[in-house]
């Protein structure tokens, strides 16, 4: 017998027919409008000194993080590009510092709408990060439970993530955290497939709308974190997308998985603009020479307790900005309840496995064949900074999980209260473990004082859940519940280390006793006067200053950089005290009589410039391009005594002749010129700047046609309407 064939309708007829049968959607806007609202307030009271500008973030927030970031978005308000920043480190290439963060998208706002980036204002936009963050795992959240109040309660935790407030110094790093939830809810894929039609052809897919900004979120990350952070995310990113392929175990995750592994791609094409030159000039960082001799940070096995205690009990004298995470401990008790999900599990603990690996002393081996395998990653000064993010979205994963089994179970509740019982005790066992053998620097009494306290916690918590369960008509507020008590035991646990997010004197004490005013009668950055003034010549250079990072704000001509931007250039003039005395001298121009080691080499070395006679004089001293008066007898090498780098150029105006940069003894410009008078021009462009900005806007645009084409598809509908 002949089977007859199914007549297939068109989409858009079956779209039509689907009308009838769709089955209503659940209406989430309200919820999520109200979760937001939720994370919003409790943002505004956590950081509420912090939105009225009665105080800011402490240490290296309000000295260079906020000095040279307020130096270049004033530099593009008056219309010039940042190329050369001559001010401090004897003057460096911005390249060579990625932590400017020249295309993150937020700083054009200001440099766009002509905002005043006032200490206040970075205050407020770092507050809006930690908001934005929890905003992002909220739909995270959603996506993993596709319940309103377990995304609540997830976001409030990670609200309160103790790297917000340990790490709040660090603005790169604040923007990495902030960034990461949502890199996730746009790898995390639907377990359920759909087809779409794009023309004649149909594809099977488990992607959804939420994937498609994959791209922007981490072309975001990437031109605003950290760079080891942008590296460690990098990384746990397409660890996740393999792991996840792995765990729903058939061809079609694996052609998701390449389809995400070309986002990945197309998210650095987009970042090119930013990734090319600092690329090119990394070569010239003195960093990477001897990378291998500066300290790291890492966790520690101990260092777990910081996923609950407060981290200055645990670090008394010391540093903890790289070690905080502080989770709710009534969300630990829930842990052992994580119901086996293997397509949501498996790439969260992967990650989260790996991520302990890289950042944990007691792992250094493997890690260090990792490092091998993908020589990118040593670069990390900071594995415990890097990476204890992804350690605590896996904990706070699976603890959501189990509120979810708590919540739904019906039957068999007495192993739900044998699993909670049991991680009490554990936790119980672990805070008399620390206390027993506790080494110099935990604060004992303070840690027994909060072990009282947390107990209370977790029995009040153990009895509102017998009333939870013997008053049914509590448990679909159960979440709510649990997200209230999440900020009343957390907040207590932020406060505690209120001293490394909390510094209303920081302005103070940093500027106004120094006598370096930030805001004029007019509201507007000192830093303005520094691009309104014309200079002849360069001052000698200051090696003696009350602020190392001076030179942003004000203009001043310093030796000295807190960034760490110091170049093989800058290293050689400064190693050597007669090559450090003309570099820190006024601006001068000396001539040296051609050789052929002298006029032949493009790096001639050995050669004295203290006594030479000068050979000119500069007519205009501006920051991305000088002006010479030269006048030589014959044909010679003009030496400035100003640093080298790539990207330098020069044109003699009267003769059109364009000589080529040479690098002199390791670290000063110089220029081979013919016998007679010339107008010297020397002008520094950021190298690869212009091809980066092309390649990146393609990138753009090939980004934008996906996102058009797949919103112009059509999903297959069945019978019961559309899935």
């Amino acid at each position: 017998m002949k089977q007859r064939k199914r007549a297939v309708k068109p989409p858009q007829t079956a779209r039509k027919e689907a009308k009838a049968v769709r089955p209503p959607r659940k209406i989430i806007l309200p919820a999520a409008a109200f979760s937001i609202a939720i994370l919003f307030f409790l943002n505004l009271y956590v950081f509420r000194d912090h939105w009225r500008g009665l105080t800011t973030f402490p240490w290296d927030f309000a000295q260079a993080y906020y000095a040279f970031t307020g130096y270049w978005i004033t530099s593009m308000q008056m219309g010039e590009w940042p190329h050369w920043i001559p001010y401090q480190a004897l003057g460096f290439p911005s390249a060579l510092n990625p932590q400017l963060d020249l295309f993150y998208f937020p700083f054009w706002f200001f440099v766009v709408f002509r905002i005043p980036y006032t200490l206040h204002a970075a205050t407020v936009l770092q507050t809006l990060h930690v908001l934005f963050g929890s905003i992002g795992f909220l739909l995270f959240a959603y996506r993993c439970f596709r319940s309103n109040g377990i995304a609540l309660c997830g976001a409030v935790a990670f609200a309160l993530f103790g790297g917000f407030y340990t790490n709040s110094e660090h603005v790169d790093v604040i923007r990495a955290f902030s960034w990461v939830p949502w890199i996730f809810w746009a790898l995390l894929l639907e377990e359920k497939p759909i087809e779409r039609y794009f023309g004649r052809w149909r594809i099977r897919t488990r992607f959804r709308w939420p994937n498609l900004f994959l791209p922007l979120i981490v072309c975001s990350f990437v031109t605003g974190a950290y760079p080891g952070a942008f590296l460690a995310g990098l990384l746990i990113a397409a660890v996740f997308v393999l792991a996840q392929a792995g765990a729903f175990r058939d061809r079609l995750s694996w052609h998701d998985a390449g389809a995400q592994a070309g986002q990945l791609v197309l998210a650095l094409g987009m970042a090119v603009v930013f990734l090319l030159p600092s690329a090119y000039m990394s070569r010239e960082l003195w960093r990477t020479q001897d990378f291998d001799a500066l300290g790291k940070r890492y966790l520690t096995i101990p260092g777990f307790y910081h996923l609950f205690l407060p981290s200055n009990f645990l670090a008394v004298g010391g540093d903890f900005t790289m070690e905080g995470m502080q989770i709710p401990i009534l969300l630990l008790l829930l842990v052992p309840l994580v119901r086996a999900r293997k397509a949501l599990l498996i790439p969260i603990l992967t990650t989260a496995a790996l991520s302990a690996v890289m950042c944990l002393h007691e792992l250094i081996p493997i890690r260090s064949i990792i490092t091998t395998l993908l020589p990118p990653l040593r670069l990390s000064r900071f594995p415990a900074g890097d990476f204890r993010l992804y350690i605590y979205i896996g904990v706070l994963t699976c603890a959501l999980s189990g509120l979810q089994q708590l919540i739904e179970t019906k039957v068999a509740v007495w192993r739900n209260w044998l699993k909670i019982g049991a991680a009490f005790l554990v936790l119980a066992m672990l805070y008399l473990y620390r206390i027993k053998f506790a080494d110099s620097s935990i604060d004992v009494p303070n840690v027994s004082a909060w072990m009282r306290r947390d107990a209370m916690n977790c029995v009040a918590f153990l009895l509102g859940y017998l009333i939870l369960w013997r008053m049914k008509w509590l448990r679909p507020a159960g979440a709510y519940v649990m997200a209230a008590a999440c900020v009343v035991v957390a907040l207590p646990v932020i406060n505690q280390m209120k001293v490394a997010w909390n510094d209303p004197q920081a302005e103070r004490s940093m500027y106004d006793a120094n006598g370096l005013q930030l805001m004029g009668a007019n509201e507007r950055l000192r830093v303005e006067r520094v691009f309104e003034r014309q200079e002849v010549e360069r001052p000698p250079r200051l090696s003696h200053q009350i602020m190392e990072w001076q030179g942003y704000l004000e203009g001043t001509y310093l030796n000295t950089d807190k960034v760490g931007v110091l170049s093989i250039s800058q290293h050689r003039l400064m190693e050597d005290p007669s090559l450090l005395d003309l570099v820190m001298a006024a601006g001068v121009i000396v001539q040296v009589p051609c050789t052929a080691n002298v006029c032949e080499s493009a790096q001639p070395s050995s050669i004295p410039l203290s006594a030479r006679n000068p050979a000119g004089s500069s007519l205009q001293y501006g920051r991305n391009s000088i002006l010479y008066r030269v006048n030589v007898p014959a044909r010679s090498l003009i030496v400035e005594n100003e640093v080298y780098a790539p990207g330098w150029s020069g044109v003699c105006e009267i003769h059109q002749e364009r000589p080529e940069v040479r690098r002199v003894d390791g670290g000063f410009r110089g220029w081979v010129l013919n016998a007679g008078e010339h107008r010297l021009r020397v002008t520094y462009r950021t190298p690869w700047l212009t091809t980066g900005a092309v390649l990146s806007l393609l990138f753009v645009a090939c980004w934008a046609w996906t996102v058009v084409t797949w919103y112009r598809s059509k999903p297959e509908v069945t019978s019961l309407g559309l899935p």
